[in-house]
């Protein structure tokens, strides 16, 4: 079995940059192969693994949902644009969004995606994590059950942003079985995104480029390119994600 595993390995990388969609499966059986052989008996069933690509379960990018989350967002945002002295105008001008949409957005009663949402703190000078107050000093433990949750198109989201992390934003994410935050689109600013699996898998999908990180894997990239984050396997799991947001850097 071992010779096996080794050629199957050897021949992973070469059939995931001919056949992306394919890679989700290879690179999980390949690690499920390389367990059993070690002797674990764990009882998965590899055909539950998802082979649809993800891109085709996902067509539209989820919209920020959660307890009392309309409100929060509409009580920062007002106040954050009134303190730098911004009209609704010159705000949605900032944002490239309209008027008429940041006015509902201050009233609770409009959605908002998380990229545009992304956009909005760019040009208010913040960061999503920061739009969610709550105090969290140097040197507190913050229980998970403490922080902002958020629903991501089913995903669960967990805000551990510190008010002192200036243009960097920690979040939780937990993992359904076959779940998937659906497409991320661009959100028009320099980031980098920097995905650390910490149970079972994770996949992320950027363009045609298919990735499958398992518990203590980690990956990063610019955030300027459409993607999806999801979990391909049977297990919930469960990955950490930083984000740095480069301001102003162009001009420095």
């Amino acid at each position: 079995m071992d010779t096996g595993i080794h050629a199957l390995g050897c021949t992973s990388q070469w059939w995931c940059e001919v056949f992306p969609a394919f890679a989700v499966t290879l690179l999980i059986i390949c690690d499920l192969l390389h367990t059993v052989g070690r002797g674990c008996s764990d009882g998965r069933s590899m055909a539950k693994y998802s082979r649809e690509p993800v891109s085709e379960r996902e067509a539209t990018e989820p919209a920020v949902t959660g307890e009392d989350t309309s409100r929060i967002l509409a009580e920062s945002i007002r106040r954050l644009r009134t303190s730098q002295k911004m009209t609704q105008s010159d705000l949605a001008s900032r944002a490239s969004l309209s008027t008429s949409f940041i006015s509902q957005l201050e009233r609770g009663s409009s959605d908002i995606t998380f990229s545009t949402l992304t956009r909005l703190c760019a040009a208010l000078g913040t960061t999503v994590g920061h739009l969610f107050p709550a105090s969290r000093p140097t040197g507190k433990v913050v229980r998970l059950d403490d922080c902002k949750h958020l629903d991501y198109n089913g995903v669960d989201k967990y805000v551990l942003t510190r008010e002192e992390m200036v243009d960097i934003d920690v979040c939780l994410f937990d993992f359904p079985p076959g779940s998937s935050t659906g497409t991320r689109v661009p959100p028009g600013i320099r980031r980098t995104e920097l995905w650390v699996c910490s149970s079972e898998y994770l996949g992320i999908d950027i363009g045609s480029e298919v990735r499958i990180l398992k518990s203590g894997d980690s990956f990063s990239f610019s955030s300027d390119r459409t993607n999806t984050v999801y979990n391909p396997g049977p297990l919930p799991s469960r990955a950490i994600l930083i984000i740095k947001n480069h301001r102003n850097q162009e001009s420095k």
